[in-house]
């Protein structure tokens, strides 16, 4: 779902409180509603700058699926080949 917000308004919302667009920018992206390159442009901070708002307001810097990461991690090391345990990789001294 695109989220479309016209240059009037925030424009608007600039010049009224940059603390509440920003707010609004790291919520939004906080829910997975826009993007980290979104966020920035709507505040107009850089990069380290917007990850500097998300740090004061407690919020990630990266979203991660886990459960979609640990099942790629998961079926890649099932298709690995399996290295035997036997005693024949252990040497005694």
């Amino acid at each position: 779902m695109a989220l479309t917000i016209p240059d009037e308004t925030l424009d608007d919302l600039r010049k009224a409180s940059g603390d509440a667009l920003i707010d609004i920018a790291c919520r939004l992206f906080d829910a997975d509603r826009i993007g980290k390159r979104e966020a920035t442009r709507l505040t107009g901070f850089s990069r380290v700058e917007f990850e500097g708002e998300l740090t004061k307001r407690g919020l990630p810097w990266i979203h991660l699926d886990w459960d979609e990461t640990y099942a790629k991690e998961f079926e890649r090391i099932a298709q690995e080949p399996r290295v035997p345990h036997g005693d024949e990789h252990h040497q005694e001294t």
